[in-house]
């Protein structure tokens, strides 16, 4: 759990803040945040990577903007690991500007372990997306 604000006492009031929840344990990954920052951004930000058995994991987040109403990003997909190969496919919905155009993108990857992989490698994209990905890929090798 982390919190932080930054508090203008002559307004008497917050400029930003971040409240954030995070949970990591045996191949799970859970995360819920809040973030502010007065008269500009106001967001929920809800992510995970969970299994659904021995091989499979759904992926997924939302990013929604409490100010403007408006979804920023939503993207799900699974991932399946078997001891010679894995795949994973993520669709994803976005905007790149706070008011701008929607954008929609598919990230399909093959991995042959000890190989290499094709297709495109959705990794920066849970890196970026994802808070705690890297920890999470170094404690499941993936």
């Amino acid at each position: 759990a982390s919190l932080g604000v930054h508090w203008d006492f002559e307004d008497d009031q917050a400029d930003y803040g971040l409240a954030r929840l995070q949970y990591l344990d045996g191949g799970k990954l859970a995360n819920i945040s809040y973030r502010m920052r007065r008269d500009s951004v106001e967001q929920v930000d809800l992510s995970a990577i969970w299994p659904v058995g021995e091989h499979w994991r759904l992926i997924g987040r939302y990013n929604y903007s409490l100010q403007d109403s408006e979804l920023l990003e939503a993207m799900a997909g699974f991932a399946y690991e078997g001891c010679c190969w894995a795949v994973r496919l993520l669709g994803r919905q976005y905007v790149t500007e706070r008011l701008g155009p929607r954008r929609e993108g598919v990230f399909l990857e093959f991995v042959f372990k000890g190989l290499g992989s094709v297709g495109r490698d959705p990794g920066r994209l849970l890196e970026n997306c994802i808070l705690g990905y890297n920890d999470y890929r170094d404690q499941n090798g993936w």
